[in-house]
């Protein structure tokens, strides 16, 4: 192939030379001076043309090949206990390691790769696991897939190691026990909130609002400014808790009014006179206050009261158990005889 190619090109000069020679439009000595100059060129290429061809074309001796990277190997580890940042808790470990050697070894057959792999990737884990406390066991699985995903030299530099298929989860009785002290927390948190809020309402009450008679009525005017009346009805009562809340005798300028309010109130304060005392002892015998049945009871009292020398005490007796006229002409009911 490499000699055609030689041929024509010969051929091609030659009739080149031809050309110039017999068909010239200039003179004799010009065309005599290419036909020397292209025959010249034509000889060196016949001469080194096979050669440099050669050169050019020949597939080199050697080509240097990179060797085949070695393909990775799986080694499994499973429920490796890694420490947590709170003590006596652990997390359970299992990842698939993959590994490939990085040709350090000079004696390779005698060293246990795979078990280089394995604690490496151990460690690695251990590193990030130590920062976390067991609650983030959930987050801190994403986190160590990501770390160890990555191929990186073990300590000695035997090997690339990474990690697929992470797992890391809590004993089961260590996850219930975390239940329960996160339900205990959260009621504790919530009892504190409810004690706060009683103590606070407490002091709001005690020590601003039932300080004293005036601050119990001013509360009370300013949550029922609508209410005058009542308002004024309240003051015994009002004036009655401050004492209570202070353990203070009732001011004498409204005890004179606390009993009289507090049987139109329907409450009962602690007795102040014989009366107040047989009042009280009649009402908890279920005798009708305000009614006709009521009345002729103490009516009947009133009469053995008049008897025995207590003219004053029979007739407040009747008075508190009179019942209210249905019309303002309307006379009382009539006392029974004796």
């Amino acid at each position: 192939m490499l000699t055609g190619r030689l041929t024509y090109s010969a051929i091609a000069a030659g009739l080149i030379l031809l050309g110039l020679v017999f068909l010239r439009p200039w003179p004799l000595w010009v065309s005599l001076a290419l036909a020397f100059v292209i025959a010249g060129v034509g000889a060196l290429l016949v001469r080194t043309g096979p050669e440099f061809l050669l050169r050019e074309t020949a597939e080199p001796e050697f080509i240097h090949r990179p060797e085949p990277s070695p393909s990775p190997v799986t080694e499994q580890v499973s429920d490796v206990r890694l420490p947590s940042s709170r003590e006596d808790y652990y997390f359970l470990f299992s990842a698939a390691v993959r590994w490939v050697p990085t040709g350090h070894v000079p004696d390779e057959p005698r060293v246990n790769m795979a078990a280089l792999a394995a604690n490496a990737i151990v460690k690695r884990a251990m590193v990030v696991t130590r920062r976390y406390p067991p609650e983030h066991v959930s987050l801190l699985r994403h986190e160590l897939g990501g770390v160890l995903g990555w191929a990186q030299p073990d300590e000695t530099g035997s090997v690339l190691a990474m990690a697929e298929s992470v797992q890391l989860a809590l004993p089961e009785e260590d996850r219930e026990r975390l239940e329960r002290l996160a339900g205990v927390r959260k009621e504790k948190e919530l009892w504190e909130h409810a004690r706060t809020y009683e103590q606070s309402k407490r002091d709001y009450l005690g020590k601003d609002v039932l300080k004293d008679p005036g601050s119990a009525v001013v509360w009370w005017l300013a949550r029922n400014d609508e209410k005058l009346e009542q308002t004024v009805e309240s003051i015994p009562l009002l004036a009655s808790l401050s004492a209570a809340a202070n353990n203070e005798n009732l001011p004498e300028v409204l005890r004179c009014f606390v009993p009289d309010a507090a049987h139109r109130n329907g409450a009962f304060p602690a007795p102040s006179s014989p009366v107040d005392h047989l009042a009280a002892f009649l009402e908890s015998l279920g005798w009708p206050k305000g009614s006709a049945d009521g009345y002729l009871r103490a009516c009947r009292l009133a009469q053995w009261l008049e008897q025995e020398g207590f003219p004053e005490e029979a007739e407040e007796i009747k008075r508190r158990f009179m019942p209210p006229p249905e019309s303002p002409d309307e006379p009382a009911p009539p006392e029974p005889q004796a």
